[in-house]
């Protein structure tokens, strides 16, 4: 359903500009998330034609390889072997920002939470209003015990996108254990 809405709000937003490229892109973001490939590639294609030298686009549409099977290792849960993969684009690129994003996230799927929370970091630093960072920040935060500021970030992902239903409810478990320590 949140994907949904996501593109119900890039539709409404293209009405204005067509043309831009910044919402293209996260269109497209959210069609791979849904795993409509076709879709997302029609719309990298878009994005790449407004910008040719667009590196996001071009390594969502599949054209850095090693950082795609980066993320086929990630979603298989071979955190060792997708960080390895992230490693590599980052010595090549080290502000590579789905390599970063894959990275902090092979981090906390290795429960090296302190490390994740670096990149996480590095991540806000390129797109301080991606919510998605916030949330995954906000879960190693909340693995350390480090609720207020787990907490905080829950919030910051809310302020952006009000229906992330996981960080509603990850809010919520860290205000409960935070009230618990009281």
């Amino acid at each position: 359903m949140q994907y949904e809405e996501a593109l119900e709000i890039y539709n409404f937003l293209l009405q204005d500009d067509l043309q831009n490229s910044d919402i293209l892109y996260e269109k497209a973001c959210t069609f791979m998330e849904k795993k409509e490939y076709d879709e997302a590639h029609k719309i990298f294609d878009q994005v790449l034609a407004l910008q040719p030298n667009n590196l996001d686009a071009q390594v969502k549409q599949g054209k850095d390889q090693i950082n795609f099977l980066g993320d086929i290792l990630l979603v298989l849960g071979l955190f060792d072997d997708s960080l390895e993969i992230y490693d590599k684009v980052l010595s090549i690129q080290p502000n590579h920002f789905f390599a970063l994003w894959g990275k902090s996230e092979s981090l906390r799927g290795m429960q090296k939470y302190n490390e994740s929370l670096i990149c996480y970091d590095t991540v806000l630093k390129q797109r301080s209003m991606y919510p998605y960072a916030y949330h995954y920040k906000g879960l190693a935060l909340q693995q350390l015990n480090r609720d207020e500021e787990a907490i905080n970030n829950f919030i910051s992902a809310l302020s952006i996108h009000p229906e992330l239903k996981q960080s509603k409810e990850a809010l919520q478990i860290s205000q409960l254990k935070l009230a618990e320590r009281k």
